[in-house]
């Protein structure tokens, strides 16, 4: 996007952290690295999250 967020559309429910999981998972692939480093910092229950992934 202008501000270089990055918009992603996830189809997991948001329930019992589905959709987070989801997320990581996603990222990590696309990245190829393990998901142990991606962590959501904030947003958690949000639609928008703020996401660190350590060593990219």
């Amino acid at each position: 996007m202008a501000d270089e967020t990055i918009k992603i559309r996830i189809a997991a429910p948001p329930e019992k952290n589905k959709a987070n999981k989801e997320l990581i998972k996603f990222l990590a692939k696309e990245l190829k690295i393990g998901t142990e480093r991606i962590k959501i910092l904030s947003g958690r229950t949000e639609k928008l999250k703020l996401i660190k992934i350590e060593d990219v």
